[in-house]
């Protein structure tokens, strides 16, 4: 069904589906992106720039945001299925399906 859509349409559906996943765990986007990296196999650290100490601090917990299985799938769904380095899903993602 997503390939029927255009692009924009799709990237609304993303957006409101992280939106509500960061709603529903009173977190930030940040936070969410970091928590999806960090639950990767192959993902030991995550390295993010900050200029304030409140970056810093909202960084660092998200190291203790946990997504579910149900939460992970979402999150897949909306990205893409590509294998093409620099579309914001490199080969390493197959490495890290269960």
């Amino acid at each position: 069904m997503q390939a029927m859509m255009t692009k924009s349409a799709q990237e609304f559906i993303g957006i409101t589906t992280f939106s509500a996943l960061t709603n529903n765990k009173v977190i930030t986007m940040v936070q969410l992106a970091f928590a999806w990296l960090l639950s990767k196999r192959s993902v030991s650290s995550v390295i993010a720039g900050a200029t304030k100490v409140e970056q810093v601090k909202s960084n660092s917990e998200a190291s203790g945001v946990e997504l579910s299985n149900n939460d992970l799938e979402e999150i897949d769904k909306i990205l893409p299925q590509t294998n093409k380095v620099g579309i914001g899903n490199l080969p390493r993602r197959i490495q890290n399906t269960p």
